[in-house]
């Protein structure tokens, strides 16, 4: 059994676009990676609301700590 944060669907835009009707967020931040934003971030764009995009770069050697203090500050930086 998957946990509930995570959805198998043959229509991501719109799992992403019903969850996100049922939140109230003051802002939204997608976070990816440069293949995810090639590949992936077109196919849900138009499903998210007014949204900032944070990239960090792909790859094994960049899933680290320098990483996440960039994604930290840039996330502080949009309160």
């Amino acid at each position: 059994m998957l946990p509930e944060h995570i959805r198998l669907t043959q229509d991501p835009a719109k799992e992403l676009t019903d969850f996100l009707i049922l939140k109230k967020y003051s802002q939204v931040v997608v976070v990816t990676d440069s293949n995810t934003r090639k590949h992936c971030y077109p196919l849900l764009k138009d499903a998210l609301p007014r949204h900032s995009l944070l990239e960090t770069m792909s790859g094994e050697e960049f899933k680290n700590l320098e990483t996440c203090v960039y994604i930290w500050e840039k996330l502080t930086a949009l309160k």
